[in-house]
């Protein structure tokens, strides 16, 4: 395996490692950029980049965004973020509007998108006119 390719595991499983419960641990991310600080600067510049991307990541998968056609009130978040913390890590919980919904929910948590839409139900329903 080539010293890059070993270098972004490495910085894979770092960003893994300051994120255990989905949270950033400050001291874990200082000792790591520390360490890697002290590889040959090229190596050491690769290194980090990779483990910034690794860490963007994983905020991106304990990051739910719920998008609706107006703004929801926060007991409404709560209780789809309670419904969701069995499955999933919970670190940030965003709401985004988009009236192009119509109505619905449209949640996203890291990869996994599930669509309550009505925008999605209507588009199912012409598929299945249509087909």
């Amino acid at each position: 395996m080539t010293k890059n390719k070993q270098l972004k595991k490495l910085a894979q499983k770092c960003g893994k490692f300051c994120c255990p419960d989905g949270r950033l641990d400050e001291k874990k991310v200082v000792s790591v950029i520390k360490n890697l600080k002290s590889l040959p600067r090229s190596q050491a510049i690769f290194a980090v980049s990779e483990f910034l991307k690794a860490l963007k990541k994983q905020k991106a998968q304990t990051t739910l965004i719920v998008e609706s056609s107006i703004p929801l009130p926060k007991t409404m978040l709560n209780r789809i973020v309670a419904k969701l913390k069995a499955d999933y890590i919970i670190s940030e919980v965003k709401n985004i509007v988009n009236p192009a919904l119509l109505g619905g929910l449209k949640i996203k948590v890291g990869d996994s998108v599930t669509d309550y839409s009505l925008r999605d139900k209507i588009s199912q329903l012409r598929e299945a006119i249509t087909a």
